[in-house]
């Protein structure tokens, strides 16, 4: 006669851990593992960067020469997600693409300081003998009045080149 058992309905224990089943059963869940390992750094860059950042690189002039140190600066003519900037050395600047733009139009200011000139009283505290600093070399239609703009392309090389009077 059959007696009942104990035990509770459902499949068989696992077998033990030398058993042909479990060495199967772990380099099933090694491969899965290891592809996902894989898949994990794939996935990570599909998304990119939302704005689309561009890198953007050039040259300045200033009076027919390389501008030999200074600043360039590129804010969004309108409402826009990026602005970002560069040191200017010897004539060229270059802006990566994780710091870069995104595609749109720019107005752009350039400074550059006069550092081997004295120094001068800052205009934005008048009075204060203390308040000095080198002077602007850069005329201000070039940052504080800034009529510069350049457009930032989301298929190509953004090479933009500046000629400062």
């Amino acid at each position: 006669m059959i007696q009942p058992s104990d035990d509770p309905p459902g499949p068989p224990p696992l077998a033990g851990p030398g058993s042909h089943r479990a060495r199967n059963e772990m380099l099933v869940m090694h491969r899965i593992t290891a592809r996902l390992a894989c898949a994990l750094p794939l996935l990570a860059g599909c998304g990119g960067d939302p704005l689309g950042r561009q890198a953007v690189s050039g040259t300045v002039l200033f009076k027919g020469a390389p501008l030999d140190q200074g600043r360039i600066h590129f804010a969004p003519a309108g409402k826009g997600p990026t602005e970002s900037g560069a040191p200017i050395e010897n004539g060229a600047y270059r802006i990566p693409r994780d710091t870069g733009l995104a595609p749109g139009t720019y107005k752009v200011t350039v400074w550059s300081y006069d550092q081997k000139g004295a120094k001068v009283q800052a205009e934005d505290m008048p009075g204060d003998p203390g308040n000095t600093q080198f002077k602007e070399r850069i005329p201000a239609k070039y940052n504080t009045k800034t009529s510069l703009t350049a457009d930032v392309k989301a298929d190509g090389p953004n090479v933009l080149d500046f000629k400062l009077d």
